[in-house]
């Protein structure tokens, strides 16, 4: 699949690059194809995010040089007359490093949704506000209703068309209570309890500069300079070992929000791990990652994928970058 038509190529078929980012990329960087921004360094992408206070994990520009430089050789060669269709769909099947298989889990839409609440004059207000990451779009709600959800499944791509244009009905959004039938057990569960979120500037310090538990003082970073998080969280519940044993996966994940701007961005991901059996305790090391001048609160969220395991969030350090 050649994409290049007037010298450009299309970047959002890259992971993690929506329209947004693709017009940010043209714009700042003048990446026009995969081979411009094949060449370009890490560092040099997330000085350009910085200078325009955008936050953008260091794990997923990665992804975007990695499936760049790819992409620049598959279209290449097709330019080329090298590959063959069979082994042009081969290699373009096996674009992030390995065979696709049937059962992989892949991500297609991200979003970040935060619970805000404030006082004035003795009454308590509450708002819920949603970013779409792929495409840098937002919303502000008072509750979450079905037409909320609409507008998530919108961007998602998710939202049905027919020839009668019908909206979904709201029973099909609504979360109904599973009650246990009288013959049967109620479902055990296993609990995600994070225990602490640490942060190293340098990376490769030994001592954390912080430590989020909400204990800690703030501490000053310095903009641009890559550091990195640490996450301890353990298993617990009825069916922490069962979910041990099965050897089911975890990802944990962190979350900057920007105190001025109040905008929220992925900081952070780790790779899906397997659980070890008869371990509960783990430390997670993240990928290195930046952030721009501005006070920063930080969300880490750990989950599982497994039915009857209940993921967890804790407010890490709040960190001010020079």
């Amino acid at each position: 699949m050649n994409t290049n038509k007037g010298n450009y190529d299309d970047l959002t078929v890259i992971k993690y690059i929506g329209p947004k980012m693709q017009s940010w990329l043209r714009e700042k960087l003048r990446v026009r194809t995969y081979q411009d921004l094949a060449a370009l360094s890490v560092n040099q992408i997330q000085s350009q995010l910085s200078t325009d206070k955008k936050t953008v994990a260091r794990n997923n520009i990665e992804e975007w040089i990695k499936q760049a430089k790819e992409l620049a050789v598959e279209t290449r060669a097709e330019d080329e007359g090298i590959l063959s269709a069979v082994e042009s769909a081969d290699f373009a099947e096996g674009r992030l490093g390995r065979p696709k298989r049937a059962n992989d889990w892949e991500e297609y839409a991200s979003f970040v949704i935060y619970f805000e609440a404030r006082e004035i004059n003795g009454e308590r207000q509450k708002r819920i506000k949603v970013f779409h990451i792929e495409e840098d779009k937002s919303k502000v709600w008072s509750e979450l209703t079905a037409e909320n959800f609409l507008w998530m499944l919108d961007q998602a791509g998710e939202r049905p068309t027919s020839t009668t244009s019908q909206p979904y009905r709201s029973e099909q959004l609504e979360i109904a209570e599973v009650k246990p039938e009288p013959d049967k057990q109620p479902v055990k569960e296993a609990r995600v309890e994070i225990k602490e979120v640490r942060l190293f500037q340098p990376p490769e310090a030994e001592n954390p500069l912080a430590v989020g538990n909400g204990k800690s003082k703030q501490p000053r970073l310095n903009a641009g300079e890559p550091f990195s998080l640490e996450v301890l969280f353990s298993l617990g519940g009825e069916a922490a070992e069962s979910v041990a044993k099965q050897h089911a996966k975890y990802s944990v994940n962190v979350v900057a929000k920007e105190a001025l701007s109040k905008r929220g961005a992925d900081l952070a991901s780790s790779e899906p791990k397997a659980f070890v059996e008869g371990k509960l305790d783990y430390r997670v090391r993240m990928p290195e990652a930046t952030l721009g001048p501005g006070v920063h609160q930080l969300w880490a969220m750990v989950s599982v994928q497994a039915a009857n395991a209940v993921p967890n969030f804790l407010q890490g350090p709040s960190v001010n970058v020079l």
